[in-house]
């Protein structure tokens, strides 16, 4: 399983695709087939968020890369969303192979 992701993650990191679509921490989770749970703390990890009271705040280096602060109209949460290119972050790829092998 960890070879298929590391494979899919390298796949993405080689394509030129430049789409703008954004992606929350769920589809995040989904994508790099990690616990839904654990991707804010692991995105966390590289320096990319922090930690709330009420959700996650974006960094200066999180903005860096395309990150985008927002807020749930409901509840008013902070939750953050990232380009589809984020996919091909060396560090976001290195730091799952680390967490897969």
């Amino acid at each position: 399983m960890a070879d298929t992701v590391i494979r899919e993650l390298e796949s993405m990191k080689d394509s030129k695709a430049t789409n703008s679509k954004y992606l929350n921490a769920t589809v995040l989770s989904q994508i790099l087939k990690v616990s839904k749970l654990r991707i804010n703390p692991i995105l966390s990890e590289l320096g990319w968020l922090e930690r709330e009271k009420k959700g996650w705040i974006l960094t200066k280096l999180g903005e860096s890369i395309g990150g985008k602060q927002l807020e749930y109209e409901k509840n008013g949460i902070s939750y953050v969303t990232w380009p589809e290119t984020i996919l091909n972050n060396k560090s976001l790829i290195e730091t799952f192979k680390s967490y897969l092998i």
